[in-house]
C-alpha cells in the first residue's frame, strides 16, 4: 500500500489534473481508496471500501465525514469536492507508515 500511495497518489497532489477532470467517478474512487489505505495502514488487513469508509468515519477526524458520504453516495449530484478530496489524500499520506 505504501508503494501504491507513493507511486500513484502522491504525484496527483503535485498535478491533480486527472482528479480535476473527473468530477464524479474518480473522486469517489479516490476518497474510498484513501479510506481503504488508512484501514490497511492501521490494521494490516484489507476490507471493502464501504467497510473502510465507515471505519474512517467512526474513528478519524469528523471533518472527513461529508466527503466520505459524498463518495459513498456515488452520485453525480454529490461528487466529492476537489479540494477536500486532495486534502484527504494528503491526510492519508501523512498517516502512511514510513517503513
Amino acid at each position: 500500500m505504501r508503494s501504491v500511495f507513493d507511486e500513484w497518489w502522491a504525484p496527483m497532489l503535485a498535478d491533480p489534473a486527472h482528479i480535476r477532470r473527473s468530477v464524479f467517478g474518480y473522486r469517489c474512487y479516490a476518497v474510498l481508496t484513501m479510506c481503504r489505505m488508512l484501514y490497511t495502514f492501521e490494521h494490516g488487513a484489507i476490507v471493502s471500501k464501504t467497510s473502510a469508509a465507515q471505519w474512517v468515519q467512526a474513528s478519524h477526524d469528523p471533518r472527513w465525514r461529508p466527503v466520505i458520504d459524498d463518495a459513498l453516495a456515488f452520485s453525480a449530484g454529490r461528487a466529492p469536492d476537489l479540494e477536500t478530496t486532495l486534502a484527504f489524500i494528503r491526510y492519508t499520506g501523512e498517516l502512511r507508515p514510513r517503513a
